[in-house]
């Protein structure tokens, strides 16, 4: 082992690791009363959302990401809604003339 090994530290490393598979067990329910669906979750690890894209790595051949990334992500989202002045969905109802 090179004495460089101890010098890399991946950034979950002292974060609260989490299967992607159980993310949706640990987000709030939409309005309707319903969970994310996991394959959201696996979209937005892949290819993202919004530009957007939740950072992962491997467990035992499972993917995971961590509670502080999550909040990271979600935070990157909200700023990415036009500024953030306003609620989700609001400038498609403001190009429709119903706001």
């Amino acid at each position: 082992m090179s004495e460089h090994a101890n010098e890399i530290t991946p950034w979950w490393a002292s974060e609260t690791a989490i299967l992607l598979s159980e993310v949706p067990q640990a987000l709030p329910r939409n309005g309707s009363g319903r969970k994310v669906h996991v394959a959201s979750v696996y979209r937005w690890a892949s290819t993202g959302l919004r530009g957007a894209r939740l950072r992962w790595f491997r467990v035992g051949g499972r993917r995971a990401t961590t509670r502080e990334e999550l909040n990271r992500f979600f935070a990157q989202l909200t700023d990415r809604w036009d500024g953030g002045d306003h609620e989700p969905g609001q400038d498609r109802l403001r190009a429709r003339g119903l706001v």
